[in-house]
């Protein structure tokens, strides 16, 4: 099935679609329902079983302990797909799918001519986020994904899906203060990249970012900000940093290093220190230093 799937259950996007479904419809209920986007359209579609798809690879627990009662699709007026609300029999099971959504991870895809190559690698990685990662853990991947990605957003723009639901401003709101945490953070939302290349591993990279919501870190943080240096044979772009928004807040130096032989036959080392609390109790008094 084409497309990665993003499930949302912020209270704030409760009111989505509220005006388009039946009356008392369970797909009207914060409790019952969520909203899943990203999943693309395909003609005559069953939304039924491309839900029960989407479950599935939450783990058999999962899809054995739920039922959704009602899918709804809403028409796109942009080019990206439409939304999908989905209502389960009751609060319980809509929970246990919240649950299931899944702290540094390293990571190396093979080039796309390899023998090796395949790009439902990046499935795993996505997978594999979900299951070890809960909304509010801090996340970081490091590694080489022989992806080239140029300047194009690793996340979502707030005028995505402006016209595409009536109270879409909710969801919107959301995303984009997530975008601008960055900023505060000391980082910068626009991308920079000296490798002008797109190739199909970076597409998916990038998409891989919109739907779990981080960020690639290389130029937007200290000795690469606004460069997006080079980071293989002098002449591509591969190797990463990607992090969720709020670990800019604690990352001190991120640096593109220059290359050495005794590393790797081609690849510059990454080099990320974050900060850390540590709190000490001295004589019953506690203390917090960063490091």
């Amino acid at each position: 099935m084409a497309g990665r799937v993003k499930v949302v259950s912020d209270q704030r996007i409760s009111d989505i679609g509220k005006s388009r479904v039946p009356p008392n419809s369970p797909l009207d209920s914060d409790n019952l329902s969520i909203v899943v986007f990203g999943l693309n359209y395909t003609q005559d579609e069953r939304l039924e079983e491309k839900i029960y798809k989407v479950i599935r690879t939450l783990g058999d627990e999962t899809v054995n302990q739920v039922k959704e009662t009602n899918v709804k699709r809403f028409n796109s007026r942009t080019d990206k797909p439409g939304l999908i609300k989905v209502s389960f029999e009751n609060n319980q099971q809509r929970n246990i799918v919240l649950s299931n959504k899944r702290k540094l991870m390293r990571a190396y895809i093979p080039p796309i001519n390899s023998d090796y190559s395949s790009i439902e690698m990046f499935d795993i990685i996505e997978d594999s986020y979900l299951k070890l990662c809960s909304d509010k853990s801090e996340f970081c991947l490091l590694g080489d994904f022989n992806a080239r990605t140029s300047e194009y957003d690793d996340f979502l723009s707030p005028d995505d899906y402006r016209e595409e639901v009536e109270d879409l401003d909710f969801y919107i709101k959301n995303r984009f203060e997530q975008n601008t945490a960055i900023a505060s953070y000391g980082g910068t939302l626009e991308r920079s990249n000296k490798d002008k290349v797109l190739n199909r591993y970076g597409e998916r990279l990038l998409e891989m970012c919109i739907n779990l919501g981080i960020y690639i870190l290389n130029s937007r943080s200290e000795t690469d900000k606004n460069i997006g240096a080079f980071t293989c044979a002098g002449s591509s772009a591969v190797d990463y940093a990607i992090c969720s928004p709020g670990l800019f807040r604690y990352t001190k130096e991120f640096t593109i290093c220059e290359y050495n032989p005794l590393y790797s036959d081609k690849h510059c080392p990454l080099s990320l220190i974050l900060y850390h609390r540590e709190i000490l109790i001295p004589d019953n008094k506690t203390h917090q230093t960063e490091k």
